[in-house]
């Protein structure tokens, strides 16, 4: 009886592995956007295949992630309310901080996490305009509307549990829905 048992626990956890698996190869499909989000009369088209973003204008490339990026999902969207377009990311990298570290950080900053960043075109070239830290439940999936139909936009995000051990099995079983709201300098919860 223990040996029957035995067997239908590694084939359970091998199918929740493989599901596993086969979400993250889902999450990277191909993703092209073609959008004037600059104003100046050329759509401009986004590039992500192979969880690398590349932007061309005219068929010339004017901006592309960093290598070490891997990007999972992109939106173009007025994430922020000022009536203008905003290049959205979900992605994930090395590193929490960036260049410059908080002072009260000590040490390496080099954990594999989840991270969103908000970049916009200004004089012909993609800028930073927000990027998050290490995000504590990764986005497995996100939109930007106005869902309560009072004229300003929310983010919505499908999050994941927290990263660390068996995270692609946990994935699995731990998803919440959540909304949030750009409040100036960042983003925040509404429910």
């Amino acid at each position: 009886m223990k040996t029957v048992l035995k067997q239908v626990f590694l084939i359970l956890l091998a199918a929740a592995v493989l599901g596993a698996a086969a979400l993250y190869i889902s999450d990277s499909a191909a993703q092209t956007i073609r959008k004037d989000t600059d104003s100046n009369g050329y759509q401009e088209e986004y590039r992500l295949v192979d969880n690398q973003l590349r932007i061309y204008e005219n068929n010339r490339l004017i901006w592309q992630s960093p290598d070490d990026w891997n990007i999972r999902q992109i939106s173009l969207a007025d994430t922020d309310n000022d009536h203008r377009t905003e290049l959205i990311m979900v992605l994930w990298k090395h590193g929490s901080y960036g260049d410059i570290k908080p002072f009260w950080f000590k040490g390496k900053d080099n954990q594999y996490s989840c991270h969103l960043f908000m970049y916009r075109m200004r004089t012909g070239k993609y800028k930073a305009i927000w990027c998050s830290s290490a995000l504590v439940n990764p986005i497995i999936k996100m939109t930007v509307e106005d869902s309560d139909n009072n004229g300003s936009n929310e983010l919505h995000v499908l999050e994941g549990p927290r990263t660390g051990f068996a995270y692609s099995l946990r994935q699995l079983f731990h998803r919440e829905e959540t909304r949030w709201i750009w409040n100036g300098w960042g983003f925040e919860r509404m429910d």
